[in-house]
């Protein structure tokens, strides 16, 4: 069994138990402004080494080499990941495949290589290598 898959189990077993909603930073990367969205954790799937959290609005969370889980009813957080992919749907227009968008944020030995599919601004990154590969807040 995989870290990915022993992460996914922990997760399903303690559900709804454990803190399941807030505002997601990716290496300490906030995704919007802070505190502005909230997201609701309602699934987990592993495939391999990859963990895929699965929300309430069909936003995917994919985590790969995913370690330490630290999950309780104040704290969800993913310690370390390789890489961590975020998908979500353009607020207020449909779920469509182009209104879907996607932030990848890759650890590389210089530091945190991102790519992001937003089209409508220009966004700043500014992960930080040593935070938490995800965290909910």
């Amino acid at each position: 069994m995989t870290a990915a898959e022993r992460i996914a189990d922990e997760i399903r077993r303690r559900l709804p138990q454990i803190k399941h909603a807030g505002t997601l930073t990716f290496f300490g990367d906030w995704f919007g402004k802070p505190m502005d969205n909230i997201h609701t954790l309602v699934g987990v799937d592993a495939e391999g080494d990859r963990l895929v959290l699965h929300f309430d609005q069909r936003e995917t969370l994919e985590i790969d080499d995913p370690t330490t889980l630290v999950a309780d009813q104040r704290t969800f957080a993913m310690r370390d990941a390789s890489r961590v992919c975020w998908r979500w749907f353009y607020y207020g227009r449909p779920r469509t495949p182009e209104n879907q968008y996607m932030i990848e944020y890759t650890k590389l030995p210089s530091g945190i290589d991102v790519v992001d599919t937003t089209d409508w601004y220009e966004p700043h990154h500014t992960p930080d290598p040593t935070a938490a590969a995800i965290e909910l807040h």
